[in-house]
Parts: C-alpha cells; structure tokens; sequence
C-alpha cells in the first residue's frame, strides 16, 4: 500500500514538467545540435563497434572511445542506440526521458526530507518546470544528467547521518562518481560548499583530522585539473606533454594515496567519508587517465 501511495505521490510531483517535455518530444522533429551532436556521434562509433565486432570489443569502446569532452555521457546513450536499432530520434526522446524521471525521483525524495507530502509535490513540479533544468534535458547537455546525479548524491549523504550509515554512504559515493565521470570541475566546484561543512564537522571532532580533509579537497583539485589537461582545455601547459603530465599526476595520486590510507582511523563516520571521496576520485582517475 505504501509504494502504490508513494507512486502516485510521486507521479503528482512531476504531472506539469512531464506534461510540458512530453509535448516537446512529440512537436519536435530535429535533433539538438552542438555537444549533444558531438555525444551522438561518438555514441554511434561505439554502437556500431557492437554490432559490427561483438561484445567483448563494444565494452572496450565503452572506455577508448572518447569524444572532444571525454566525459561517460555518450557512452550513456550506446543502450538506447542498440535498443532502438540506431535510431537516434528514439535514443534521443528515450534518454531525455530517463534523465527527466532520474531529476524527479530524487528532486522529490530530497525535499521529502524536509517537507510533508503537498509541499514536496509543489515544490518538485517548480523545480522542474525551471527553464534551465528544461532547457538542459531538450538540448540533451551533459548538465542535464549532472543534476540528478548530483542531487542523488547530497540526498545520500543527508540520509548517511554524517556517513555513519554503510548503505546510505557508498550509494552517495556511486552518485558521486558518476557526476564526476560527468562533469567533474563542475561537480567539485558545486559540492566545495558541502565538502567545507564536512572538514568543520570532522575537524570539531577531531583535529587531527584536519590535514587529512585538506588532502581530500586536494584530491579533488587534482582530478579536475587532470579532466582539464585531458579535454584540452590547458594545451599551453608545457611541464611535460598532456599525456605525460597526466601519468605524473596519477603517479602521485596513487602514491599520496596510499601513504594516506595507512594510517588508521577508529571513526567510521570518517572513516566511510574519507573512503567514499577516495573511491568517487580513483573511478574519475582511471576515466580521465586516457591514453587512446
């Protein structure tokens, strides 16, 4: 009884924007262009990898196909493709979907940590009925799929208790990683507000912990500025070249991390946050590590 109440909550949450992208997708008849065409098109290489080589090869191309960004979203829309046999006005309205639904269930579960049922289902149809959010699914940006990403994340991280909570603390590290594999200088810059509470809360705890939650923030610097000299954006860095001052920066990550992890720590609450950072940053090292 209660995931049927749940269900048709959640459906009220989300009638008006769904209403409104619904109708998009049937009046439309082009598809978006700009970086969504550049994820489609490095979307179909790996699809046609699949069909063309097999399994074994198509999940290779997964990781060594990359576009000019060398983010995991067109490696989100190979599914669709292979669903709807090539179809890119299918894959398109099928993942602008998706996205929408995956923004609604987690906008919603967010603020019902925080309101009674009637506000909640207000307050998500006003978020998602926000230009930007709808902008961001009809032109299939990558943004798009960073905000429920990120959203997922922050409600994990509320619903841990501070990471005391195991379940609720490695699912706010999956959203976590997989909104860097997204948009990582983003997604770091977004979360340093929250990444700030956490080094007060466990430095008031501990302050020993402080040099420890420095290099975690440190990290996190790393991991975008390794995104940034990978995606080209830093081409005038001349320490070594891109590919070798990478394989210096993940050289020293691996290295720092392990010096790190040595030493023990008896609070678990610290303990599942450090872990959980360290995890969400060694995924988006080995993603933007690319050597191809």
């Amino acid at each position: 009884m209660r995931k049927y109440l749940f269900l048709s909550y959640f459906l009220f949450s989300m009638i008006f924007p769904l209403i409104f992208i619904i109708t998009w997708f049937m009046k439309n008849n082009v598809l978006p262009t700009g970086d969504a065409a550049n994820y489609f098109d490095t979307a179909c290489g790996i699809a046609k990898v699949f069909q063309q080589q097999g399994c074994l090869s198509g999940l290779f191309s997964l990781f060594l196909l990359r576009g000019w960004r060398p983010i995991i979203f067109p490696t989100l829309i190979v599914p669709y493709l292979i669903l709807f046999h090539g179809s890119l006005m299918y894959a398109y309205i099928s993942l602008g979907l998706t996205v929408f639904v995956l923004s609604a269930i987690y906008t919603y579960k967010y603020f019902r940590l925080l309101l009674n049922y009637f506000p909640s289902i207000i307050a998500t149809n006003i978020v998602l009925l926000l230009p930007h959010i709808q902008a961001m699914i009809i032109n299939l940006y990558s943004e798009s799929l960073l905000y429920p990403f990120m959203i997922a994340s922050i409600y994990y991280m509320v619903k841990s208790e501070s990471f005391s909570q195991k379940y609720y603390s490695a699912m706010s590290c999956c959203f976590f990683s997989l909104s860097i594999l997204t948009r990582p200088v983003e997604q770091v810059f977004h979360l340093l507000p929250i990444l700030a509470y956490y080094v007060i809360f466990f430095c008031r705890e501990n302050k020993n912990n402080f040099s420890k939650m420095l290099f975690v923030v440190i990290m996190l610097m790393f991991l975008s500025f390794i995104f940034l000299v990978n995606a080209g954006a830093l081409n005038g860095f001349s320490f070594f070249s891109i590919k070798e001052s990478s394989f210096v920066l993940g050289l020293f990550f691996l290295v720092a991390l392990s010096m790190h992890l040595h030493k023990k720590n008896n609070n678990l609450k610290f303990k599942y946050f450090v872990l959980s950072i360290y995890f969400s940053i060694l995924i988006g090292v080995a993603w933007y590590l690319h050597f191809a």
